[in-house]
């Protein structure tokens, strides 16, 4: 008995595409199909009793239609819209649930030695350096003072920005480029080369422009000090753009039409009135 369930359990899952689709236009309900088509087929007896796809699947292995999930709420639960040969899951969520479980318990990275981690670090370390310092790489829009992005409108499109102080600064400069240079440094703090991705780039005139508010500026700036020794070999200047410029140029008027002028400009505003630099 048992041998022409696994007979017919094989024959399910290698002609699966075919038992869901003959006679379509004849028998709508996809349950109601599959059995009739395999009916149809003199070899294989199917139970009376049996009118749904899962019956059927559990008719010929009864762990076929349990979800291998033990979190799993309703043991015999099939989500709309599955294939109806069943998967070790009964839902998407269950399969997240094992795979977060696993995850858990059994993760690679837990039975790493100290060493191979360490390795693993350092390569996947000087990977990411080397994407940065060619270009291939720019890490995401985030930083210490802005919190996150801006979208200014340029010359017609749009660029992501990471504050409100380089959205107003690219406006009034919109033939500079945004991230461009890339600059390698020796940190003596890390004891580590490390890029420095300049904010501006005016090739025209040949200048680098760092935007940055004063107390954001430190005495001993490797970043400086690898940027200016670049500007030097290259024939390059090297501009901060902090506070002063900023009182000196803001209007509120000239971010108009801009995609997040109100984002934009309460910022600039609440730091000039505050005086958060």
């Amino acid at each position: 008995m048992q041998k022409d369930r696994n007979e017919l359990y094989d024959y399910i899952k290698n002609n699966s595409k075919s038992l869901s689709l003959l006679n379509s236009r004849k028998i709508k309900d996809i349950d109601f199909r599959v059995i009739d088509n395999l009916k149809k087929i003199d070899k294989f007896e199917i139970p009376a009793d049996i009118n749904t796809i899962y019956e059927l699947l559990l008719y010929v292995d009864p762990d076929l239609g349990k979800c291998k999930c033990d979190d799993c709420h309703d043991m015999k639960k099939i989500k709309a819209g599955r294939k109806w040969i069943l998967n070790d899951f009964c839902s998407r969520e269950c399969a997240d649930l094992n795979f977060s479980k696993n995850q858990t318990d059994n993760n690679t990275a837990k039975r790493m030695t100290i060493e191979s981690k360490e390795r693993m670090k350092s390569k996947l370390s000087s990977i990411v350096k080397e994407k940065i310092k060619n270009g291939d790489f720019t890490p995401g829009i985030t930083n210490s003072w802005c919190h996150s992005k801006i979208r200014v409108l340029i010359k017609g499109s749009i660029f992501e920005v990471r504050s409100s102080w380089e959205a107003f600064f690219y406006i009034l400069n919109s033939n500079f480029l945004y991230e461009s240079i890339r600059i390698p440094y020796y940190d003596q703090d890390k004891k580590k080369f490390r890029n420095y991705i300049v904010d501006f780039c005016d090739s025209e005139n040949r200048i680098l422009y760092e935007i940055k508010p004063n107390n954001k500026i430190k005495e001993s700036n490797f970043k400086e000090k690898g940027a200016r020794e670049w500007c030097k070999i290259n024939n390059y200047s090297f501009i901060y753009i902090s506070d002063d410029w900023i009182k000196k140029n803001y209007n509120r008027d000239l971010l108009m039409g801009q995609p997040e002028f109100e984002k934009i400009s309460v910022r600039i505003e609440k730091s000039l009135k505050y005086k958060i630099f």
